[in-house]
């Protein structure tokens, strides 16, 4: 091997192509995101940033990237929807990074507490 590794690039094999991914973004594109289900988010994202042990909680870019991320859980599932379970289920990997602890603490470990504590304490909503 070469430096970084680069002559075994060429051994590499695709395992999509690139109608594959335009179809899968379709499809997931297709997923609907029901009002009240988007309010969830919002309200998560809310909690985030009022949280006592908080710096700087979750943006707005985040909850597109929440979202974004739930209706690829649904549509790997076989639905046509987001449940709120889709968003709680992805929620603590798709926010711990963008969450800053008061304490400067910026580790993942303590951006999870900080989502699970905020999932805790926004009751999702029925649908």
């Amino acid at each position: 091997t070469g430096r970084r590794g680069r002559p075994m690039l060429s051994a590499i094999e695709p395992v999509t192509n690139p109608d594959d991914v335009k179809r899968i973004q379709r499809v997931v594109g297709d997923v609907a995101v029901a009002d009240t289900v988007g309010q969830y988010v919002v309200a998560l994202l809310d909690a985030t940033r009022r949280h006592p042990s908080v710096r700087l909680g979750a943006s707005t870019r985040s909850g597109v990237s929440l979202v974004a991320l739930a209706r690829g859980r649904a549509a790997l599932a076989g639905r046509t929807f987001v449940t709120p379970d889709d968003v709680a289920d992805i929620a603590v990997s798709a926010l711990a990074h963008r969450v800053l602890a008061a304490d400067g603490d910026g580790s993942t470990t303590a951006g999870r507490r900080i989502v699970e504590e905020c999932l805790d304490a926004v009751p999702a909503p029925g649908l």
